[in-house]
């Protein structure tokens, strides 16, 4: 339990030091950015957003790469339109996702819609492991003998890492302002 608690207290360390100050951090494993944009921006949603598919490993704090797969597809929505840029110092708003399809969430969250063009943000909606269409092991994810990776611990690794693709994707750099929107479980 001492050894949980501690790798959870890392985690967020890690999370809010790549917020926060800006420090991408060392990470084993380097993540590929396939996107696909989906429609011109217009309206909020995630029909206007830019759909990222982020490789993360199924489980972060495994000390055996033979034990590592070749992970799964973390799903996120970004929308742009908005953003000034690395350059100016705009924010970046984060949402970490619940128990449910991210779409949801970047359907419905008024507040960071509404907020985002006066302030110049850029609007980040990341999906968690095994909801929605990010499924660490596909249709199966739900079996109990697989969901052993469904940890708050490599929930945040995978919003760390998230984090640390967006630096090298977009350009966010160091002291940019970050804010994250959590709610239910992701608030916890």
């Amino acid at each position: 339990a001492a050894l949980r608690a501690f790798i959870l207290n890392m985690a967020v360390r890690l999370l809010a030091a790549l917020i926060i100050l800006g420090t991408a951090g060392a990470r084993r494993h380097s993540p590929r950015v396939p996107t696909a944009r989906l429609h011109a921006p217009q309206l909020p949603g995630s029909a206007n957003c830019t759909l990222i598919h982020l490789r993360q490993p199924v489980e972060h704090f495994t000390f055996a790469d033979a034990a590592q797969t070749d992970g799964f597809l973390q799903r996120v929505f970004v929308h742009d339109s908005y953003w000034r840029g690395a350059g100016s110092g705009a924010p970046v708003w984060l949402y970490v996702g619940n128990e449910a399809n991210v779409e949801l969430y970047v359907n419905a969250t008024g507040l960071m819609w509404e907020n985002a063009q006066a302030a110049g943000a850029l609007l980040v909606f990341a999906e968690h492991r095994y909801y929605g269409e990010t499924l660490p092991h596909g249709p199966n994810s739900s079996d109990p003998s697989l969901i052993g990776a469904l940890t708050h611990e490599n929930a945040l690794a995978d919003y760390a890492a998230l984090i640390a693709a967006l630096r090298g994707r977009v350009g966010v750099r160091n002291r940019c302002r970050g804010a994250i929107a959590l709610g239910a479980y992701g608030a916890g």
